[in-house]
């Protein structure tokens, strides 16, 4: 993963985890800017918990292995560090954190730049 990503308002953000090992039993995300938050936890058993503010922009691949979980129109609310945490049984595995920042689309507008507020 790349400790970096810059993208633009309505883009698609992917983070991609791999365990230090497997199995794993799980796999939750979190995204830290003010407070940490869990986006969505992720079983096993194809079980898919995203949190109600992100019911509809999450997708994954739902793959322990090689986990990937994408965000879709993203806004400049999502800016944030994310990272994956991995569990088997009570032992938890973090993995590398990666800064998003979700910067505004320019609008050209009479030949000068403006921005497009959303």
């Amino acid at each position: 993963n790349d400790g970096f990503v810059s993208k633009r308002v309505g883009e698609k953000f992917s983070l991609h985890c791999s365990p230090p090992k497997t199995p794993q039993d799980g796999v939750y995300v979190y995204r830290q800017l003010h407070k940490q938050e869990t986006l969505v936890y992720y079983f096993k058993d194809d079980t898919f918990t995203p949190r109600e503010a992100f019911i509809r922009r999450l997708d994954s691949n739902r793959d322990l292995n090689n986990f990937t979980l994408s965000i879709m129109n993203v806004t400049v609310w999502d800016t944030g560090v994310y990272w994956c945490e991995f569990n088997l049984d009570d032992v938890t595995s973090g993995t590398q954190k990666t800064l998003l920042v979700v910067s505004e689309e320019p609008l050209i507008q009479n030949g000068d730049a403006e921005t497009l507020r959303t």
